[in-house]
């Protein structure tokens, strides 16, 4: 690894004074502290925040955990060893969105002429060859068949009964089961579809079909289709006249809005839903919010990693929907965001870049995109 300290001509000069951009790796500058003075852009890039936002803080507080069992970083002056650069240390940062990046780090500590410490030099590099951080695959296979094994468990059991008891059944009984087993399925394909997308946003193949949006038309469709799983869903719809159109794949937004709803009606309180669309300057956002007891302060970094799930005591998910939806979004040239509600609750905004066509869009097809349309 390319050692930043090299920028130093002298153990004398000061750390802010290094020229951290002739640097070729992502590299920071702490005080004796081990507060950030200094960091080069691909450093800012690394982390996902302006080298602005980087001065000033702590070095612990942008760790996410050491991967190697300790919880903090060795202080400024711990760095030297003989021959220059210490050895590397996996470690876990802390990215903008919440999310985890997975480096390897190495220092040198800075000293002035007579011996103090004034500080160390980081550089840090990127763990490409690390798996990212999450359940084993076990675990994740464990927990996808067990979200398929309750709707599966409902389709089989209802259509046996249709199929032997038909006659016997009431018409009004019939067609609850029948409907039943429509959601359910409706549910299975859900969840196919997430693990679909996840496997191309990884493997760089998701392909959008990118067009104008209607939001105001598309949250109508969404709350009516969401409410035919929660009957006791009411939702407040709150759109101002003129609403720019969205730039987006329809099939994409309607999958990342479907499940922001289905989440409000499921963790908050389903009479309690309120959806409000806005015009900010060159994006449109739609906000969905719910009246329940709210994310914990805690779990807000947390909740668009992958497989989280929130710490109930019996989580349902496969804790993918939120990762998936902001990944979708960002892959529309949006953003999806999280923050709690005052007096309770959590809203979840998504903007989305205006359409600058001048044409309206089709309306929204009410039905869901079948599964096939999906993996085309």
């Amino acid at each position: 690894m390319t050692d930043p300290a090299d920028a130093v001509r002298s153990e004398a000069v000061r750390p802010d004074a290094v020229l951290l951009e002739d640097v070729p790796v992502a590299t920071l500058v702490v005080d004796a502290d081990t507060s950030v003075t200094a960091a080069n852009e691909l450093a800012a890039d690394l982390l996902g925040r302006p080298v602005s936002a980087l001065r000033g803080c702590a070095l612990d507080d942008l760790l996410a955990g050491a991967t190697g069992g300790g919880t903090s970083l060795p202080r400024a002056g711990s760095w030297d060893r003989p021959g220059g650069v210490s050895h590397e240390q996996p470690v876990e940062l802390r990215a903008s969105d919440g999310g985890t990046v997975r480096c390897q780090v190495s220092g040198r500590s800075l000293r002035d002429a007579d011996g103090g410490l004034r500080g160390a030099v980081l550089a840090l590099r990127r763990s490409e060859t690390c798996p990212e951080p999450g359940p084993s695959a076990a675990e994740v296979v464990t927990t996808v068949a067990h979200e398929l094994r309750s709707p599966l468990t409902s389709i089989k059991g209802y259509t046996s009964l249709l199929l032997h008891r038909w006659d016997r059944v009431p018409d009004e009984q019939r067609d609850a089961m029948l409907t039943e087993v429509h959601h359910d399925a409706d549910r299975v394909a859900r969840l196919l579809a997430e693990l679909l997308d996840v496997c191309r946003l990884e493997a760089g193949r998701l392909h959008l079909r990118p067009g104008p949006v209607d939001l105001r038309g598309l949250g109508e469709v969404v709350v009516e289709e969401v409410g035919g799983r929660y009957e006791d869903l009411t939702c407040d719809l709150s759109f101002p006249d003129g609403l720019p159109h969205a730039s987006a794949d329809l099939d994409k937004v309607t999958q990342v809005l479907t499940n922001l709803v289905e989440n409000a009606a499921r963790y908050g309180s389903p009479s309690g839903v309120a959806m409000t669309g806005a015009h900010d300057g060159d994006r449109v956002t739609i906000s969905v919010a719910d009246r329940g007891a709210g994310l914990p302060s805690s779990e807000l970094p947390l909740v668009f990693t992958k497989f989280y799930r929130r710490s109930l005591a019996r989580p349902s998910g496969a804790g993918l929907g939120l990762w998936l939806g902001r990944r979708l979004v960002e892959a529309n040239g949006g953003a999806l965001t999280v923050e709690r509600r005052s007096g309770g609750g959590t809203t979840f905004r998504l903007a989305l870049p205006i359409d600058p066509s001048p044409t309206r869009p089709p309306p929204v097809d009410p039905l869901p995109a079948e599964l096939e349309q999906r993996d085309r």
